[in-house]
């Protein structure tokens, strides 16, 4: 140590005064040799250190992986200092014997190492030396629920290695602004975990390991008194844990996680109630049950860049109830996909029976919720158990696989399993209400109560199922991903009523260029669903040749041709020469034909009604000047000054001119 630095003094340089100069660095080098015999001690341990009696601003070096360099301080009131290591150093310990006045402080003192304590970091147990680290962290904070740190704060802190408490910990902040804090994925705590009830208190930079119950849990203090806010989590890693890696309850606030990741726990993250929670680049892999659970008393929930995959039970399960709504949360760019089948419906198979063409048909009992592209899982039989896409879907009993039929067989159908599953513990739909999906990825989506959700630019790839809502609304790209054909839009099944989208569209069925269209539609109230999907819609589809719009069946069309509703039709000819015929096909077989030339006064107009299937026209209540009707085709040969009407066999109608001159003719047929 020594009291005067001599790194500085140069004897090496070639001129006159080197002998001077390494003379004064002789001296110096005694003065410190001599400042440090009397300053500056050494001990083994810390048994051997507390036999010697502090000196003021002396030092002392304490061996062993708990020692390191130490001040003496003295002259205070007793009581002033206590030992907080126990039979290890600690950051302050006391003499043998002392009354508090003196002591060792230890000159690294940024933070709480859990090893100055004795931890070990080899995976060997060190829950006492955790105990008393966390009690020596605790007790430098200031007030519960102060608003900010006390002014000496520093952090509990667990260095690289693997360091272990046999019986669980669980540490809790007990001041506000307290942090915990390791090197990585490096530091990892086995059955180490952490409840923060204070305020902006912060945990960083830590993997959380063992078969405790809550690696992380956010909640009000025991108590009651105090709700956690401004809690900050990032870089860090938990998994393994039997009830929840990460978990929020009660009346906290303003909790941010970054770069969390959370993974083979029972639940990976369970939310029971939080008032403002955000999650940014967040994974949620492979946990036993759920992989996100959102479970009422929420609002504000913001994830942005969430992966949620590998899921044993649903992947993002979001349930509220009419004294614990799930309110008003943001999914931004949520991959939510692979969840399993622990949480999906089973249904019993009565029987196989031969479909032909290479496919089978299984009848279950109940009601099943498949669609085609849905994948099934069969068990249970002699000869069927495999994983399965459904081909078609006959009725709410039975469906179609392709395999080759056997016998009649019985066994279990079981739905591949739901990613998203949103549901109200009632039948009122405000219970979950107010969600906003914006982008990402969700393979299978079942929502039984809610409303207002919103799908914006989200790709629902396989199935959504819907049963209880109002104002569900899909908007972005209709394309899934189905088993059968990838180009197909994803099909709205269950009881649709209550949904609405906006959807790009694929007109010509292929990944070839062009063909695209874009419709707006609800689900037509009337219409039944058919293989448990909804195939008519009201809708308006744009098409890049073609402008329709559908109610309730029938559906009215704009294109170059003019307009041409279910129940109104209108177009024109264009110029017919002097003996010229134009044919048109009308969308519905007999009718009634109102035509005329456009001429004001001298028009020349009538009302027809017609019949293409056993030719006939008729005088419907007016035909004027030079007008005439008849059947057949009309070939330009007629004769005469009329204009004349003609129906044939061949399902069109004719217009021959005969009346010296160009004629341009508008129409407008009626059913």
């Amino acid at each position: 140590m020594g009291i005067i630095d001599t790194s500085n003094i140069d004897a090496t340089k070639p001129d006159d005064s080197d002998l001077q100069t390494q003379d004064l660095r002789d001296n110096f080098s005694a003065i410190n040799t001599a400042f440090d015999a009397v300053n500056t001690r050494t001990a083994t341990n810390k048994a051997a250190a507390v036999l010697l009696t502090p000196v003021a601003n002396a030092m002392l070096f304490v061996g062993g992986t708990d020692g390191g360099w130490f001040k003496g301080v003295t002259g205070a009131a007793p009581g002033t200092y206590t030992d907080n290591g126990g039979a290890y150093c600690g950051t302050v310990f006391i003499p043998t014997g002392g009354n508090g006045s003196k002591a060792y402080l230890r000159v690294d003192d940024r933070c709480f190492n859990v090893v100055y304590f004795g931890a070990t970091l080899d995976g060997v147990d060190s829950h006492a030396s955790i105990v008393l680290a966390e009690a020596a962290w605790n007790a430098q904070a200031g007030t519960e629920g102060g608003q900010y740190p006390a002014a000496t704060t520093k952090p509990l802190y667990f260095p690289s290695g693997h360091i272990a408490s046999a019986a669980g910990r669980v540490i809790e902040p007990d001041g506000t602004g307290l942090v915990i804090m390791g090197d990585g994925l490096s530091s990892r705590l086995d059955k180490i975990d952490v409840t923060m009830t204070q305020y902006r208190c912060e945990i960083k930079n830590l993997l959380l390991t063992g078969a405790s119950v809550t690696g992380l849990d956010i909640r009000d203090d025991s108590g009651g008194a105090l709700n956690h806010r401004y809690g900050k989590v990032s870089r860090v890693h938990i998994r393994d844990k039997t009830g929840q890696g990460f978990r929020t309850q009660g009346n906290n606030a303003h909790v941010i996680l970054t770069d969390v990741h959370l993974e083979k726990n029972e639940v990976n993250a369970r939310i029971d109630a939080t008032l403002g929670l955000q999650m940014t680049n967040v994974n949620m892999a492979n946990s036993v049950s759920h992989g996100c659970r959102i479970l009422g008393g929420t609002g504000e929930i913001k994830g942005s860049n969430v992966t949620v995959i590998d899921s044993g039970g649903y992947g993002l399960y979001i349930q509220g109830d009419n004294t614990n709504a799930a309110v008003e949360s943001y999914f931004h760019q949520w991959t939510v996909t692979r969840s399993g089948a622990a949480n999906a419906t089973a249904w019993s198979i009565t029987g196989v029976t031969d479909a032909g063409g290479g496919e089978i048909t299984i009848a279950i009992t109940g009601v099943h919720e498949l669609v085609a592209g849905t994948a099934v899982t069969l068990s249970g039989t002699t000869d069927y158990n495999a994983a399965y896409t459904v081909v078609s879907v006959g009725s709410t009993g039975a469906f179609n696989v392709t395999a080759t039929y056997v016998s009649s067989q019985t066994g279990t159908a079981t739905h591949n399993g739901w990613d998203l599953y949103i549901s109200t513990q009632t039948d009122n739909t405000a219970d979950v209400n107010d969600m906003y999906f914006m982008g990402g990825n969700i393979n299978y989506a079942r929502i039984e109560g809610a409303y207002n959700v919103m799908f914006m630019g989200t790709r629902i790839k396989n199935q959504l199922y819907l049963r209880d809502i109002n104002r569900v609304l899909r908007i972005g790209s209709g394309r899934g991903r189905d088993g059968n054909v990838t180009q197909n839009d994803i099909p709205i099944s269950g009881e649709v009523s209550g949904f609405a989208e906006i959807i790009s569209i694929d007109d010509g069925g292929s990944f070839a260029a062009g063909s695209g269209g874009l419709v707006m539609r609800v689900p037509d109230k009337s219409a039944a669903l058919v293989g448990n999907v909804a195939t008519s819609f009201n809708e308006v589809k744009l098409l890049e040749d073609t402008l329709s719009i559908t109610s309730e069946g029938l559906t009215h069309t704009f294109d170059s041709g003019g307009m041409q509703p279910a129940v109104l039709y209108s177009g024109t000819s264009g110029v017919i020469a002097d003996t010229g015929v134009y044919s048109f096909t009308p969308p519905f077989g007999s009718g009634l034909l109102v035509i005329t030339n456009g001429a004001g006064q001298n028009a020349r107009m009538a009302q027809i009604g017609y019949e293409t299937t056993t030719p006939a026209t008729s005088d419907a209540g007016f035909i004027g000047s030079v007008m005439a009707i008849t059947t057949g085709a009309l070939t330009g040969v007629l004769g005469g000054t009329s204009i004349t009407i003609s129906a044939h066999t061949d399902g069109k109608l004719y217009i021959e001119n005969n009346t010296g001159g160009d004629q341009t003719m508008y129409w407008t047929l009626y059913r």
